[in-house]
């Protein structure tokens, strides 16, 4: 069974049609499950939504690779943890292929469990680089500090697919204060 849905997502990558710009792009919605089993010494399998996008903000502010960024990811278990994040990103361009980017955001999170609720908001900052492998694919790694009372370090490794024009699949595994997780998704460049 295994050896066969890797034949199946082989060829479903094979398939692919169309291909991405040869840049990394900066305006894009990406939207998918994420899952981590074994989270937290609570011994929680969380599992939701999550979504993220981008967007380049140099026609309003004149300043060449300035973009917006955020995130919304809700997880579920026996508790509920939700994660919202927003700021602003600097990208710099390597190549035409490569690009390494950073930012700052404020970052809202929030456990909910049997009536009780506590949440801190706090400050974040990302980073990245983004690898343009072919017409057809992207990797890239990410690095996230969040402060405040609920701090963590995270780290991700991420792959994007090409399906159609503006359209990929997106792959990531994501370490999230020690906890192994991963993302399944879609998104779409604009």
């Amino acid at each position: 069974m295994k050896k066969q849905l890797t034949l199946v997502a082989v060829a479903s990558l094979l398939m692919a049609s169309h291909s991405f710009a040869q840049t990394p792009s900066y305006n894009y919605v990406e939207g998918g499950l994420a899952l981590y089993p074994g989270a937290t010494d609570a011994d929680q399998t969380f599992i939701g939504p999550t979504g993220r996008g981008a967007m380049e903000l140099e026609e309003l502010t004149g300043i060449d690779n300035l973009f917006a960024y955020g995130g919304l990811t809700y997880l579920t278990d026996d508790f509920d943890y939700t994660n919202f994040h927003a700021g602003i990103g600097y990208a710099h361009f390597l190549d035409a292929q490569t690009s390494v980017w950073g930012g700052g955001n404020i970052e809202y999170q929030k456990l909910s469990f049997s009536g009780f609720s506590s949440s801190d908001t706090s400050i974040a900052l990302r980073g990245g680089i983004r690898h343009q492998l072919n017409q057809d694919l992207e990797v890239g790694g990410g690095l996230r500090l969040v402060t405040g009372d609920w701090d963590y370090l995270g780290l991700s490794g991420t792959a994007r697919y090409q399906l159609q024009d503006n359209l990929y699949a997106l792959a990531e595994v994501d370490i999230w204060d020690g906890d192994v997780g991963v993302i399944g998704g879609v998104g779409m460049t604009f």
